[in-house]
């Protein structure tokens, strides 16, 4: 399918761009060069956004189309020559019956262009044929650079702001910790929960209560945009499966860490987090083992046997700690076999509790046969456990 993508591309730059057009640059170069930049953009915009407006704006995706593309091709940053890039290779999606442009609403009564999916099926063969290496808005297969100013030599800024003042007044001299603490986060590898990653597309396919939040949408429309969220975050999982990867990350104008990439990161969905595995690793220690234990009561966030109804993630630490002991051997059953003993489907952020379910799973297995001592706890650990509140800090 890529093939015949790159053939129509190639027969409409010859047909429909003159020697004077603005492009005729593209006349030169080989569609190859820059084709999964230009795929896996439309793929992950075409994807659904956050919040409560989930229009795919015109001029946002052929805006980010053609700035990945030029910056691919390194070429001049041209906002303009950008924008008439993207819309001439987006035309190839709706061309081919993927995507249809429309005019819809806009903020204040305006109306504007917004993109409607009519193939995301065709969407997704495409961009399952793409280098990952070449893939925009993805992890990155080796660690990034640090940060030396304000400007990366990626081209990114580190604070999103229309402010050049204010990036040029930030330097490590002059702000040591955000240095630091962005440059700590950025060398930091990943790799995909391969336990997790093999029950997430049965579970999806089977139309599972682990993707309750799908399956109970009522408005049709809803639920297809978070059936393509969930599925994108398999697809993108699956081409990492092979893979250690890194992020880069920004700050927002109140100083908040957030990774560029899109979807599969430590700040996204529970689907995302379940997945997630550090590169490096860690003895698990008594406290660590805690932490794991709190882990699996706070994400279960369900009854807790109490008599005054608290749910597990609302107990205090060490009763959380208590019913997650008590109730260890149900853990290790959903761990085990978690295709028919399917109860952990019922906790509240169900694959981050599957993860931990399995990592006890695997101590217990190592102190058994390892160790041959269920109180040793030099078990290494690839699992982050995340807590409330958390947003890119460690």
């Amino acid at each position: 399918m890529k093939n015949r993508f790159i053939q129509i591309l190639k027969k409409r730059i010859s047909e429909e761009i003159a020697p004077q057009n603005p492009l005729k640059y593209l006349l030169t170069i080989e569609p190859s060069e820059y084709i999964d930049t230009l795929i896996s953009i439309a793929y992950l915009y075409t994807r659904p956004k956050k919040g409560n407006n989930q229009s795919i704006y015109l001029t946002e995706v052929i805006s980010t189309i053609g700035h990945g593309v030029r910056n691919r091709l390194k070429l001049k940053k041209d906002s303009s020559l950008a924008a008439k890039t993207g819309a001439f290779l987006l035309y190839n999606f709706e061309y081919m019956g993927m995507i249809q442009v429309l005019l819809g609403g806009g903020g204040n009564g305006h109306g504007t262009y917004i993109i409607k999916v009519l193939n995301d099926e065709g969407i997704k063969r495409l961009w399952e044929e793409v280098n990952i290496e070449n893939c925009s808005k993805m992890p990155s297969l080796t660690p990034y650079a640090p940060w030396t100013s304000s400007k990366h030599e990626t081209g990114a800024v580190m604070i999103k702001t229309g402010d050049k003042n204010l990036l040029k007044s930030v330097t490590p001299e002059t702000h040591p910790m955000v240095f630091d603490a962005i440059n700590k986060s950025q060398a930091i590898g990943w790799q995909i929960n391969r336990d997790v990653y093999a029950v997430t597309q049965w579970a999806l396919r089977n139309k599972t209560d682990a993707f309750s939040d799908i399956w109970e949408q009522q408005n049709p429309e809803a639920k297809k945009t978070k059936l393509r969220e969930s599925t994108a975050i398999i697809n993108i999982a699956n081409k990492l499966l092979a893979h250690n990867f890194w992020h880069l990350y920004y700050f927002d104008f109140r100083g908040r860490k957030y990774p560029t990439t899109a979807y599969l990161h430590e700040q996204g969905s529970d689907l995302s987090k379940g997945l997630l595995l550090r590169q490096d690793k860690k003895a698990i220690g008594k406290e660590g083992f805690q932490w794991l234990m709190l882990s699996i009561a706070s994400n279960w966030a369900g009854d807790s046997g109490r008599e005054d109804k608290a749910k597990t993630d609302k107990i205090p630490l060490l009763d959380r700690f208590h019913w997650a002991m008590d109730n260890e051997e149900i853990f290790l059953s959903y761990a085990a076999s978690p295709k028919v003993n399917q109860g952990w489907m019922q906790a509240d952020k169900p694959w981050q509790f599957l993860a931990a379910c399995i990592e006890l799973k695997k101590l217990r297995e190592w102190q058994y046969v390892v160790a041959g001592d269920f109180d040793n706890y030099e078990y290494e650990s690839h699992l982050e456990c995340f807590i409330d509140g958390y947003c890119g800090c460690h």
